[in-house]
């Protein structure tokens, strides 16, 4: 039997929220979509990073400080590779998408021109 009993409850956290927010980006990636604004999506990039930074190099100081060895602190580490492409998404969805933003940017423009328009 692989679980015994229950698992414990989880209490949805700010980290929790920050991933699914990048995941939100993913999908503006995948789909080729405008999501909110590209300066958003600098940002959220850049708090990536942070989340990048504190994975790799806070954390293992953190486990040694609990008396982790070198080697499970490593394992660890493998365990936050998956995450890797999720942070290469993010900085293409912000930096190297110019035909979302500049399609958005049409649109926008098309939109102010209607309501000049009818005004």
């Amino acid at each position: 039997m692989l679980f015994v009993g229950l698992p414990q409850q989880h209490a949805f956290t700010i980290t929790d929220a920050a991933y699914c927010l990048f995941l939100v980006g993913i999908a503006g990636l995948a789909f080729n979509v405008r999501i909110i604004s590209e300066t958003l999506w600098r940002v959220v990039f850049g708090i990536s990073v942070l989340f990048l930074v504190h994975t790799w190099l806070v954390m293992p100081v953190l486990y040694r400080r609990e008396s982790l060895a070198w080697h499970q602190v490593a394992l660890i580490q493998l365990f936050a590779i998956p995450a890797l492409p999720l942070f290469l998404g993010l900085f293409l969805y912000a930096w190297r998408s110019p035909s979302v933003w500049r399609r958005a940017a049409q649109q926008d423009a098309a939109a102010d021109a209607t309501a000049e328009l009818r005004r």
